[in-house]
């Protein structure tokens, strides 16, 4: 009968004789500071928030309260006050964006939060009624009444105008055509199309004059 044959511990040392090899990515000393003073932030925000005897979930019942935030949103979050080119590109590198993408994001959350950010990478289905009744509504305040507005997901786009609608939650986020056909975050949100359409006819007028 074969048997095995018993290891050799005479060659190899233990493992906690082997060299640890040295981490990779270690943060600075300014990076680790800047993590600190934001998790005291945000625990001073959260804290806030469940002293505070009407919380921004509290409105509905049914609403949860918010969860952590996704990789993207946080990232775009710890660099608000970031004005460094190279952390920016170095974060942008790490995270799979282009730079110009993380701009963009930056712009949504310098605008509107966290919800802006969502309203930039999130393409949601919404009821294709709520998307029709605004339309109705934009045929008040559009210059181009006769071109159909295209709706599809969450988004009115009136192409002839440069603009696009994107409802997030209740709330409409507007967007201006770029020179390169992409769309960039205007100000402006609000709960009326209309409103939200006039915000970002101002924002293409405001970047032609």
């Amino acid at each position: 009968m074969a048997t095995t044959p018993a290891p050799d511990t005479t060659t190899a040392p233990p493992c906690w004789d082997c060299p640890i090899p040295p981490p990779q990515g270690v943060p600075t000393g300014d990076e680790l500071a800047a993590i600190a003073s934001d998790a005291a932030h945000r625990a001073s925000e959260l804290l806030h928030m469940h002293e505070s005897a009407d919380p921004p979930w509290a409105s509905s019942p049914d609403e949860p309260a918010p969860g952590p935030l996704d990789p993207v949103t946080d990232l775009v979050r710890l660099l608000r006050h970031t004005s460094d080119k190279g952390t920016i590109e170095i974060a942008a590198t790490r995270a799979g964006l282009r730079t110009g993408q993380l701009r963009t994001l930056r712009a949504a959350f310098a605008f509107h939060g966290e919800a802006g950010v969502r309203a930039v990478l999130h393409c949601a289905e919404v009821d294709p009624s709520a998307l029709e009744h605004a339309a109705r509504q934009l045929a008040s305040v559009r210059s181009h009444t006769r071109t159909p507005l295209h709706c599809e997901h969450n988004r009115i786009t009136d192409l002839d105008a440069g603009i696009q609608l994107r409802l997030v939650n209740d709330t409409w986020y507007p967007f201006t055509r770029t020179p390169q056909n992409g769309w960039a975050p205007a100000r402006g949100a609000a709960q009326l199309p209309t409103a939200a359409y006039s915000a970002a006819r101002l924002a293409t007028r405001s970047r032609s004059a």
